[in-house]
């Protein structure tokens, strides 16, 4: 078998050396999100109104339906003319993302 060794192309001492790279990975999270590190106040009053109920108001219940109903239209659409796919799934789970981040934004920070 030692004349397959062509085959397999250079070993690791036939190889020059490579500089390692420095990887510099991108933020993650937007820059309103909560910070990471010890609960200060302002961080504490975000965690506290992230997981606190927020009873919706009339106009705020309006609001939340036109969403809705804006983001059903837009994923009937997705689905009539985008090929069964992956990336079609995919958008209909972002679009049901989108629309219900959009309602906790209005429950969250409705005049605030």
């Amino acid at each position: 078998m030692r004349f397959l060794g062509w085959l397999r192309g250079p070993g690791p001492k036939d190889l020059p050396p490579v500089a390692p790279r420095r990887i510099v990975h991108a933020p993650t999270e937007p820059s309103h999100a909560i910070s990471r590190g010890s609960a200060s106040g302002d961080r504490r009053k975000e965690i506290s109104n992230r997981f606190t109920y927020h009873p919706p108001t009339e106009r705020q219940i309006k609001r939340y339906g036109s969403l809705r109903t804006r983001g059903k239209e837009l994923a009937f659409l997705i689905d009539e003319i985008c090929p069964d796919s992956p990336e079609k799934e995919t958008a209909l789970v972002r679009l049901d993302e989108v629309i219900m981040h959009a309602n906790a934004s209005i429950a969250r920070h409705e005049g605030s």
